[in-house]
């Protein structure tokens, strides 16, 4: 039993970050303690734009905000950002816009492993919730009482523990139910990317997360930016029609995010408008070393070994799966017209959850008539 009086003394029994499988932590405590009080500094305190629907676009972050944030971070002092979200709830057949909001404190640490932010609803701790690992920070999401916090609870199975786009509550009180739950599941990624992809100088240790940086940003960041006709050629596609260009510059067509364990593949907001259907979409995997994604027949297989788990969890109609080495492969079909028949999730576990998984890609390849 711990009273408001007691707290600070209980926090001592929370573990550090250094422990191993240690979720919420001293160091969590402090952050958000001091992010709470109200003699927080207001140059500390950010605010993100609200989107018209619950999608994430990095000029929801105004420049200047960057610029300022990205100096707070750097200089190991927490940040907070208070992030406005609309609600798109079914009402009498019909779709109501409400306004909810929720905040977001994060803090640059020296960590040696990577970190989950922590989620609280009302108080309480979520604590499976699919998300990114982060290397070299710590954050939290804390949902207050409102309109964000009444739909999550609607996606809340009875444990609590997380949140599902296929409870019958929220599929029946909201419109785009996944899309609002992506929405907070990760914004501290999208917030941090946002951050590090206005600097000159890309931020390796934000966007090199659980499942590391796409091999051309890793080059274009080691090496100077390449020319078109190099990009061209490594990926297969030697046209220089401008609409033809290579679509991993663009819109991302499918994401990658880090779980326990491994990772998922999910279609992106590019995926209906990719410039040919069906097209493959590849990735390399490997464990995370100081010289970068390290892999070895000992390390896993893809085709023989029955550690990695690869499931199509959504999409099963649309996304076919094959894995050679450490290559995982998705041929993926044409989308349809509603929600339910563009999504697709394709989940990969079984890997040493004492090291970090590395994920190159994805990839692409289009028939021979793009």
């Amino acid at each position: 039993e711990v009273s408001r009086e007691r707290l600070h003394e209980m926090s001592s029994y929370l573990p550090l970050t250094t422990e191993r499988d240690a979720l919420v932590a001293q160091e969590h405590y402090r952050m958000i303690s001091e992010a709470e009080s109200n003699e927080f500094p207001e140059d500390r305190r950010f605010v993100v734009s609200e989107p018209e629907k619950p999608a994430w676009d990095n000029e929801l972050l105004q420049a200047d905000t960057v610029k300022k944030a990205r100096e707070v971070l750097k200089r190991r002092k927490c940040a907070v950002f208070d992030v406005p979200m609309p609600i798109l709830k079914k009402n009498n057949g019909a779709i109501e816009t409400l306004h909810g909001q929720f905040r977001v404190v994060v803090q640059k640490c020296d960590l040696k492993r990577a970190l989950p932010p922590v989620f609280f609803r009302i108080g309480l701790l979520v604590d499976s919730v699919n998300t990114d690992k982060m290397n070299g920070h710590i954050a939290a999401v804390i949902i207050r009482e409102g309109e964000v916090a009444s739909m999550l609870v609607a996606s809340e199975p009875p444990s609590h523990n997380e949140w599902k786009r296929d409870a019958d509550r929220i599929k029946a009180q909201y419109d785009t139910p996944w899309n609002h739950i992506l929405y907070v599941s990760y914004i501290v990624r999208n917030i941090l990317e946002a951050i590090a992809a206005s600097d000159k100088e890309p931020n390796r240790e934000v966007l090199g997360n659980v499942f590391g940086l796409p091999k051309k940003a890793a080059d274009d960041a080691d090496k100077g930016r390449k020319t078109k006709k190099d990009d061209d050629e490594e990926n297969g596609d030697g046209d220089d029609d401008d609409d033809d260009k290579d679509l991993n510059r663009h819109e991302k067509i499918v994401e990658v995010y880090g779980i326990d364990g491994g990772f998922c593949l999910k279609n992106g907001p590019g995926y209906p408008d990719a410039k040919a259907f069906p097209f493959q979409a590849t990735v390399k995997i490997g464990y995370d070393t100081f010289n970068g994604l390290s892999w070895g027949p000992n390390d896993f297989s893809l085709e023989k070994n029955d550690k990695i788990h690869v499931g199509v969890e959504a999409g099963g109609d649309r996304v076919k799966v094959s894995g050679k080495g450490n290559v995982l492969a998705l041929q993926i079909e044409k989308p349809g017209e509603t929600q339910d028949t563009q999504d697709f999730l394709v989940r990969v576990t079984g890997f040493d959850e004492n090291r970090d998984v590395i994920v190159d890609g994805p990839r692409y390849k289009y028939p021979e008539e793009a």
